[in-house]
């Protein structure tokens, strides 16, 4: 069953008495005027497959049981004012197929994103520290096609491994303190990408030249950063980009 409440001008918490409801498979309370925590009884609904809690005024944690549901496929809480760290059990779960915590407070390190079935990772305008985190390996994420970890506090180089997520669109590590190179291993892997933003980091050395054989780019933002070297020639062969920003380098 669903539970679609979503657009309205809801107020007051998310009632525990909803776990008491077993058969039901997708809750929507989107764009309220909710508020309070996430209740941890939520897990109780064994049947649950999408939680979806965006634009709303929650506050706390996020349950860490949240990433052991059996069933629980889908969780987005964008635009709250979540506190804490990414639950341990969801960095690990190999389950999800989306999950969007951007435009909160949460804060912490995020070791790794996995499962063969993720298609949409948004942790985007948080706190979040530490390395980029990487995808599980084998199988990767084959299926990812979103991947934004923007307005963090991320450190240290971009992943290579991120190359082993074929189908990705949209990459965008934008505004964080990321360091070194950009790996040659990201354009050669990544033939499909339409969005790279890596604006607003501290990488260094030349522009890899085989961004020029992702023929399918529509936006290349690389300012804001230290590189060095000359324009390649190979960028002159992307006939769909819209968007090149080489400034501030």
């Amino acid at each position: 069953s669903r539970l679609d409440l979503s657009h309205n001008l809801l107020q007051g918490s998310i009632p525990p008495h909803l776990s008491s409801l077993a058969s039901l498979e997708t809750i929507d309370l989107s764009f309220n005027e909710l508020s309070g925590t996430i209740p941890r009884a939520l897990s109780l609904c064994l049947n649950l497959g999408s939680i979806r809690l965006d634009g709303n005024g929650f506050i706390g944690a996020i349950p860490e049981e949240f990433g052991a549901m059996p069933k629980l496929s889908v969780f987005s809480a964008s635009s709250n004012r979540l506190s804490g760290g990414m639950p341990l059990s969801m960095q690990a779960s190999r389950a999800f197929v989306e999950i969007d915590l951007s435009d909160n407070d949460l804060s912490g390190p995020v070791a790794s994103i996995g499962g063969a079935s993720l298609r949409i990772f948004n942790i985007s305008a948080n706190g979040f520290s530490g390395l980029v985190p990487q995808p599980l390996p084998a199988p990767n994420c084959p299926d990812l096609i979103v991947m934004d970890v923007s307005r963090n506090g991320f450190s240290g180089p971009v992943p290579a491994s991120l190359a082993g997520c074929p189908g990705l669109l949209v990459l965008d590590l934008s505004e964080n303190g990321l360091t070194g190179t950009i790996p040659r291993a990201i354009p050669l892997g990544l033939q499909h990408l339409k969005i790279l933003e890596l604006s607003g980091n501290k990488l260094t050395g030349p522009v890899p030249r085989e961004i020029g054989s992702v023929a399918s780019l529509l936006i290349l933002d690389l300012a804001g950063n230290s590189l060095s070297g000359g324009i390649p020639a190979e960028l002159g062969a992307l006939s769909n980009l819209q968007v090149l920003d080489l400034s501030m380098n």
